[in-house]
């Protein structure tokens, strides 16, 4: 792979190499795993006084001036490739990368720089394989963000770093984002899960639980928005970010071939659909992708013939394979792409000497792709505000976008605790700070903040007589749509009893209305 220009906001187009394919086992790629996070483990326990002594000299205080919003900024996207290192080693993922990191930010000096998604290591999902949750990383004691911390800090650049995260029993695909003084400024976590050939991440991964985010840098100023991979799919998620302020969308991605159907070529759809984000919303989009074969191998050989000799122990047969197509671009605020790394086809590259090309090229040249483009927030911002589109936005009308199939059926609005709670008709109707609830999203406001209020927004419009209960059925104040309350228990469609206390009206609710009474009333 090359590294690109970044003097002009024209596309790049330097041909990339055709390069070997990368092929790894699950088994060996652990076996890395484990020696890398020894390997950080007996550094972080060396005596750290020299390194001290370095940071005092060098660090500079957070003064005011440092502090305050620089007007324009330049942001890197790095693409690369697992192509050329050892065999199911991670430690050369992490060399690569840290060079990648500091030739943007020495070469293009950028203050932003962007990795693709789970660079430090091949892309694992092609297949479940229970060995490599072990993969995961907890947030508190994580070497890859301890070392992308020190590398933030060194070079003054603010880093989104993609990881396989662990939260108790549950793993996320996460991305940290770090300061330029080596701060953690906040974490996201994938939203949208995908699941097909080749893509297996539910098995891997549960989904995010932080909302979409911004994060503004305290050293620069500037304020971006990270989502992963397949959110960059989703408008709501674009329109989300930039409701709270984004300057930058970025994307860390790793998209290649279809394996169940080869002739698939996703490149153009997945480019104009992150267009389309940066053109409705006047906000440039950042997308960082992989680039090369990566093949899954499999030790099923094992199986068959045990008192063999030793070469039957290595990895021998194909289980999966992606071909990542990188093309990881910059667009500006109207969609235009202004950087691309853009690779030539196999038939070209015949038609050329291709060794001459490889004696030429340095070894970052052919594994790491750089392009880099400069942002002017505050132009941006002027042109956002005069074009209108978040002006004349209906955030009342666009209810709908809360219901899976467009449907206008009844629709509830849960509390912040996601849990659906009982109570008496007085309570569900009191204005109470223990029971405010964000009704509709953030994405229903015109300033992208959360409407705060509580049950007393829905409004009994209708009762119907029961026998000694009725249902009571109102409509939202705020979305307007027809509204019943739903029981805690069972979630079925509540009615309030002779004793005002609001059950289902199925068979299920005689239990709800007994559990109720013991755990509310002791009785």
């Amino acid at each position: 792979m090359s590294s690109s220009s970044s003097s002009s906001s024209s596309s790049s187009s330097t041909p990339l190499l055709v390069l070997p394919p990368y092929e790894y086992c699950p088994e060996d790629l652990m076996e890395s795993f484990h020696a890398l996070q020894k390997q950080q483990q007996q550094q972080d326990e060396q005596p750290k006084e020299e390194e001290e002594t370095e940071t005092e000299t060098k660090q500079t205080p957070s003064s005011p001036s440092s502090l305050s919003p620089t007007r324009s900024f330049t942001v890197a996207a790095i693409q690369l490739t697992a192509s050329g290192l050892p065999s199911s080693s991670l430690d050369g993922f992490w060399q690569r990368a840290q060079q990648a990191v500091e030739l943007a930010a020495t070469q293009h000096h950028a203050s932003l720089i962007l990795l693709p998604e789970l660079f430090l290591g091949p892309y694992f999902c092609q297949s479940q394989e229970a060995c490599l949750q072990g993969l995961a990383l907890t947030s508190d004691n994580n070497f890859v963000l301890s070392r992308m911390q020190q590398l933030a800090k060194t070079h003054r650049v603010v880093l989104p770093i993609s990881y396989f995260e662990r939260q108790n029993n549950v793993l996320y695909n996460s991305v940290t984002v770090i300061d330029a003084d080596g701060s953690i400024l906040g974490t996201y976590r994938k939203s949208h899960i995908p699941d097909g050939t080749g893509y297996q991440e539910k098995f891997y991964f549960t989904p995010g639980d932080t909302g979409f985010r911004v994060f503004t840098s305290r050293i620069f100023g500037f304020t971006i928005g990270v989502a992963i991979c397949w959110d960059q799919w989703f408008p709501e998620a674009a329109r989300a970010m930039a409701l709270q302020g984004a300057d930058v969308l970025m994307y860390p991605t790793a998209i290649g071939t279809e394996p169940q159907d080869p002739t698939i070529d996703s490149v153009g759809h997945w480019q104009r659909v992150m267009q389309g984000h940066a053109a409705a919303n006047v906000v440039p989009v950042v997308a960082s992708n992989r680039y090369g074969t990566e093949i899954l191998l499999s030790n099923s050989n094992n199986n068959n013939n045990n008192n063999n000799n030793e070469n039957n122990n290595k990895p021998t047969i194909e289980k999966q394979r992606i071909t990542f197509y990188g093309r990881s671009f910059i667009t500006d605020a109207t969609g235009a792409i202004v950087k691309e790394v853009v690779s030539m086809n196999n038939d070209d590259m015949q038609q050329q000497d291709q060794q001459q090309q490889e004696e030429e090229k340095e070894d970052h040249q052919r594994y790491i792709s750089i392009i880099a483009s400069t942002i002017d927030p505050e132009a941006n911002r002027a042109q956002r505000l005069a074009w209108g589109l978040f002006r004349d936005r209906r955030p009342e009308l666009y209810g709908i976008l809360q219901t899976k199939d467009g449907s206008d059926g009844m629709m509830h609005c849960p509390p912040a605790n996601k849990q659906f709670w009982m109570g008496t008709r007085s309570q569900l109707t009191k204005d109470s700070p223990d029971r405010m609830v964000h009704c509709p999203p953030a994405i229903n406001k015109l300033d992208g903040t959360p409407r705060m209020g509580t049950h007393a927004h829905l409004t009994p419009t209708k009762r119907k007589r029961k026998g000694t209960s009725f249902a009571l059925q109102g409509n939202c104040r705020v979305c307007r749509k027809k509204t019943k309350y739903l029981c805690s228990c069972c979630q079925d469609e509540a009615v309030a009893t002779s004793k005002e206390t609001w059950i289902c009206s199925t068979e299920k609710g005689r239990l709800c209305f007994s559990r109720h009474l013991q755990d509310v009333h002791g009785s």
